[in-house]
């Protein structure tokens, strides 16, 4: 998905408003008249970790890209490098 768009970085910060959402509902704020349940953690959780995901996606992808851009050989070694770290 982040390779055929033209900003990755939308993903991104997509991905991180997810993840305020969820905080904002697991906590949840004390201004919010909700009462902390089961299924409402389950859920925030599940939208945090997609969230989650959406960043660390983007941010890998995002990544490559920099690494080819200053010379790096487009091959395996490259790769590995990017996600060891």
């Amino acid at each position: 998905m982040c390779d055929k768009i033209a900003y990755p970085s939308i993903i991104s910060i997509i991905g991180n408003i997810l993840m305020i959402i969820s905080f904002i509902f697991i906590g949840p704020l004390p201004f919010l008249p909700l009462d902390p349940s089961y299924g409402l953690m389950i859920a925030m959780i599940a939208i945090s970790g997609v969230g989650l995901a959406n960043v660390m996606v983007s941010t890998f992808g995002r990544a490559q890209v920099a690494a080819l851009r200053v010379g790096f050989n487009k091959d395996i070694d490259t790769y590995m490098l990017i996600a060891g770290n």
